[in-house]
């Protein structure tokens, strides 16, 4: 069921000191980057965050949010990019009228793989001095998880798997979008994959309350994944996307700020244990596919 909002106090107790949000979407028009930003502004307020920019440049939003736009990095962990001012020297200080973050752009990834490795993710984010990581993934989640073989599986599967990391999984509030978050954790469970620790974060596309079959399909979802929040329409967002997040609407910030309290209280708690995922070929299985695909993401 989706939660509620104003059961939990901001600021959190507990100032995350190494928190690492991966931010996927079953297909494109997720809203992947519009929560990767919301998640930003939030944390900002209480430590040094960046943002993980790993969508392909000819779809991301980040340069035109950003200024200036964040600089490629053609390798990870050579010359000046190696140190804390290496890394100072190529991100993109985004300033909002409060406090500032990071946006950051990781290596291109190796042949075959549908996104930045997740450990190049984060160490970027590490040299540069940042207690919070938030990555826009930039790739689809569930098309991802659906191929099955290596390598183009890695990368999903090690977001999904790795104890340091709170995914979230971004869908925007209509039949379709929940649809293809049902698609993507039963994918995700049928190869072995743990979504116990994934939040599910359900993006509201228009004024006044979700349609029934939202409300449905979120509380069915919510048994099948850590927990579900809903961040209600911001006709702010929809005229000037994530340019200007501090014209945000109240209940948004309340909305995000629960959110992400919620993630900084499940980092603290060691994951139960889990088996891993099932890599032997005879152990997977032909997982179902949706019958179209977004060709890019509308954020």
């Amino acid at each position: 069921m989706l939660q509620r909002f104003g059961t939990r106090t901001w600021p959190p107790a507990r100032v995350p000191t190494r928190l690492v949000v991966p931010v996927l979407s079953a297909t494109g028009g997720g809203c992947r980057s519009t929560v990767s930003a919301l998640l930003a502004h939030t944390f900002a307020q209480l430590t040094p965050t960046a943002v993980v920019d790993a969508a392909l440049p000819v779809v991301s939003p980040w340069p035109s949010w950003a200024t200036p736009p964040p600089t490629p990095l053609a390798e990870l962990g050579h010359g000046p990019i190696s140190t804390p001012a290496g890394v100072g020297g190529v991100c993109s200080t985004q300033r909002d009228g409060g406090p500032a973050w990071q946006v950051l752009s990781p290596p291109a990834p190796p042949d075959g793989m549908p996104g930045p490795r997740p450990q190049d993710c984060v160490r970027l984010a590490l040299l540069g001095g940042c207690a919070v990581t938030v990555v826009d993934t930039g790739h689809s989640a569930l098309r991802d998880v659906s191929a099955g073989p290596d390598p183009a599986w890695s990368t999903t599967a090690s977001w999904l798997e790795d104890t340091r990391a709170s995914p979230i999984l971004s869908v925007p509030g209509t039949s379709q979008g929940l649809d293809h978050a049902h698609r993507f954790v039963a994918a995700a469970l049928r190869y072995g994959l743990r979504c116990d620790r994934v939040t599910v974060v359900v993006v509201g596309v228009g004024q006044g309350p979700a349609p029934s079959t939202v409300l449905a399909s979120s509380t069915v979802l919510a048994g099948r994944v850590g927990a579900t929040f809903n961040v209600p329409y911001d006709h702010q967002i929809q005229a000037h996307q994530m340019r200007q997040p501090h014209r945000l609407g109240r209940s948004t910030i309340r909305a995000v700020r629960t959110l992400a309290v919620s993630l900084v209280a499940n980092a603290a708690v060691p994951p139960p244990a889990h088996s891993g995922p099932a890599t032997s070929p005879a152990n997977r299985l032909t997982a179902p596919r949706p019958e179209e695909w977004t060709p890019c993401d509308q954020r």
